[in-house]
């Protein structure tokens, strides 16, 4: 009987002991789009959850003047560059109109929840390029994201145009890593917003630690003759 009594008591305290070294166990959902249309995918971010996979299937579609908003951190994965194509032709120039918008809620930063963004083609086709094909943002400075993933994507904006329209732009507490992605044309690859000097409280561009944005295996070139200092803009 005594025996058995230390058992009875030992087992639960291991069983506890081993809850904490386990892994947390994610109820991540994959949610399919219907088609790249823009209400397909649109209503398929809007059902998704933080953690989620959202899934566009091939095909090309145009979103006119419409902004993808995204607020939790997902997972946005594409048929590949060759097959999820996805045109952006706004109504009119604006510094503040982007084809996707990633800018995170409160509860992602906290959580630092990852956001990918992977097999797309995006591209400008209209007579007014959008600002930048892509917006990453995080406006909770107290809570930097350490786990932007943007891989395997083109990103096509219009040429020759006098205007600013960019690949990419980062907003303040964003980071992570940018690779093997090709951008084309427009005034600047990328655009890196806000610094230390507008007061804002966030830790910005550490080298070799978190907390940076790392640009690897990148093809950035341009369609014509035309633009020979395209590259960044701060």
């Amino acid at each position: 009987m005594e025996v058995k009594i230390k058992i009875n008591i030992l087992i639960p305290i291991l069983l506890l002991s081993l809850g904490f070294l386990m892994p947390r166990i994610s109820n991540a959902a994959i949610i399919n789009a219907a088609s790249p249309a823009y209400e397909d995918v649109s209503a398929a971010v809007a059902q998704a959850n933080y953690e989620d996979t959202v899934c566009i299937p091939a095909g090309e579609a145009d979103w006119g003047n419409n902004t993808l908003n995204i607020t939790k951190g997902i997972n946005l994965i594409g048929a590949g560059t060759d097959k999820t194509i996805i045109n952006s032709a706004p109504a009119a120039y604006s510094t503040s109109k982007y084809l996707i918008a990633f800018s995170a809620d409160k509860t992602t930063a906290q959580n630092n929840y990852q956001f990918k963004l992977e097999g797309f083609y995006l591209k400008a086709n209209g007579t007014y390029p959008p600002y930048a094909l892509l917006l990453l943002a995080n406006h909770n400075y107290a809570n930097p994201l350490t786990k932007i993933i943007v891989r395997n994507n083109k990103f096509q904006q219009l040429s020759k145009i006098s205007s600013s329209c960019i690949g990419i732009v980062h907003d303040l507490a964003v980071f992570g890593v940018i690779y093997n992605n090709e951008i084309v044309d427009g005034s600047h690859a990328w655009r890196f917003l806000g610094g230390l000097s507008n007061g804002k409280n966030v830790v910005y561009w550490e080298p070799g630690s978190p907390y940076a944005m790392y640009y690897e295996d990148n093809y950035i070139h341009i369609s014509e003759s035309w633009n020979t200092s395209q590259i960044i803009i701060n």
